[in-house]
C-alpha cells in the first residue's frame, strides 16, 4: 500500500493520481459526505460515544474515499465508508483522518452497485430507518428498471440484488417495496420516536394496499378509532378498511392462509437465526449486540410468542432468551393494565 506523509504536501493533490490503494492522513474539511450516502439519520449520542473512543483508543478502521478533484491547490475526496467515522472527528475536533484513498475517481453521480454496497455495510453497524430502507428499494429498483427496460421480472431482479447484499430472507425487500407505496408524509412517521403517532410496520403494508390519495382518510379514521377503541380495534379496522379500499379501486386481495402464518415464522426464525450466528460468530461488537436488540425490538406479541413457544434453538441462548422474555414483558403490560382495570 503507498503510504506519505501529509506535511510534504498539504494540499495531497498527488492523491488524485493514483493507482492503487493509498493510505494519507487527510484534513477533515477535504472530506466531503457521498450526496447519495443511504443513511439519512444520524444518532447524535452514538456518534458523541464514538467520537469519545476515537480520542480515547484512535480511529479503529480507517475511513474509505475516493479522489474527487481539485479545489485550487486542495485535493477534495467523497467518503465512500466511514461517514459516522468523518462526523465523530468533527464533534471530538481532530482534524486529521486516517483514511484510505481508492484509486478510482467518484464524480458524485448515482451509482447503484456503491448505493447497496453501502447500505450492507451501514446496517451491519447499525440498522437504517425503515424510511432509509423504503427509499433504498425505491432508487434500486428504479435503476435496474432503467437498466433493464420495463421488462416484466425486473422489480423481482431489484429485489433479490437487495435480499443478498443484506443476507436477509426473500420477504426482507419485498416488504420495503410494499411500503414504498405509501404516501412519502408516512415514511417518517414509520419511525417516530412517539408510539402513540408511529405508524406500524403491519398498518402501513395495509395503508400501502390502497390508492394514495386515499390513504390519509384511511388512515385519520384509524387513529379515531385507536383513540376511543385502542390498538387492537384499530388493527382490525385497518385491515377491514384497507381490503375494502383495494376491492373497490378494483384489486384483487385475497383472504389470509394458514400457510401465510407459517411462512411468516419460518421467515422469522430465519432472519432471527442468521442474526444471532453473526452475533456469536466473529462479531462481538457493541454496535452489533445494539443491533440485535433493536431486531427483538421490533416484534410483535405474536412473534414474541412464537419464537418462544417453538423451542427452537435460538432461544436457547441466554441472551437472546432474556431480550425476548423482556419484549414480552413490554408488549403484554398494556393488556396486564386493562384487565386490572375491569377487575
Amino acid at each position: 500500500m503507498t503510504t506519505k506523509r501529509i506535511g510534504k504536501d498539504k494540499g495531497l493533490l498527488w492523491l488524485l493520481k493514483v493507482t492503487e490503494p493509498a493510505l494519507a492522513k487527510i484534513p477533515r474539511d477535504q472530506l466531503m459526505p457521498d450526496p447519495h450516502q443511504p443513511r439519512v439519520k444520524f444518532d447524535l449520542e452514538k456518534l458523541k460515544g464514538l467520537a469519545k473512543s476515537i480520542k480515547d483508543t484512535g480511529l479503529q478502521q480507517r475511513v474509505i474515499v475516493n479522489p474527487g478533484y481539485a479545489d485550487g491547490k486542495r485535493a477534495m475526496f467523497y467518503i465512500d465508508k466511514g461517514q459516522r467515522r468523518w462526523l465523530s472527528h468533527g464533534i471530538a475536533k481532530i482534524d486529521l483522518v486516517e483514511c484510505i484513498v481508492q484509486p478510482k475517481h467518484y464524480n458524485a453521480d448515482y451509482d447503484p452497485d456503491r448505493d447497496l454496497a453501502q447500505a450492507a455495510e451501514n446496517g451491519c453497524r447499525e440498522p437504517h430507518t425503515h424510511k432509509e430502507y423504503v427509499l433504498l428499494v425505491r432508487r434500486q429498483v428504479e435503476a435496474i428498471r432503467i437498466e433493464y427496460g420495463d421488462e416484466r421480472g425486473y422489480i423481482g431482479i431489484a429485489l433479490e440484488r437487495i435480499n443478498v447484499a443484506f443476507g436477509e430472507s426473500t420477504g426482507f425487500a419485498e416488504k420495503y417495496h410494499r411500503l414504498g407505496r405509501l404516501h412519502d408524509s408516512f415514511l417518517d412517521m414509520l419511525d417516530d420516536e412517539n408510539e402513540e403517532a408511529r405508524l406500524s410496520i403491519p398498518d402501513g403494508l395495509s395503508l400501502s394496499k390502497v390508492p394514495v390519495d386515499e390513504q390519509h382518510d384511511i388512515f385519520e379514521k384509524g387513529m379515531e378509532v385507536k383513540r376511543k377503541k385502542g390498538g387492537i380495534a384499530a388493527k382490525k379496522f385497518f385491515a377491514t378498511a384497507t381490503r375494502e379500499a383495494a376491492e373497490a379501486d378494483g384489486g384483487k386481495v385475497r383472504g389470509r392462509k394458514p400457510s401465510d402464518d407459517k411462512e411468516d415464522l419460518g421467515r422469522l426464525l430465519r432472519i432471527v437465526t442468521t442474526k444471532v450466528d453473526a452475533f456469536i460468530g466473529e462479531r462481538h461488537s457493541s454496535e452489533y449486540r445494539v443491533f440485535i436488540e433493536t431486531l427483538i425490538g421490533r416484534l410483535t406479541v405474536l412473534e414474541v410468542d412464537a419464537l418462544l413457544g417453538v423451542g427452537h434453538v435460538l432461544v436457547e441462548l441466554t441472551h437472546i432468551h432474556k431480550l425476548l422474555q423482556e419484549r414480552r414483558g413490554i408488549l403484554y403490560a398494556p393488556l396486564a393494565q386493562v384487565k386490572r382495570k375491569r377487575a
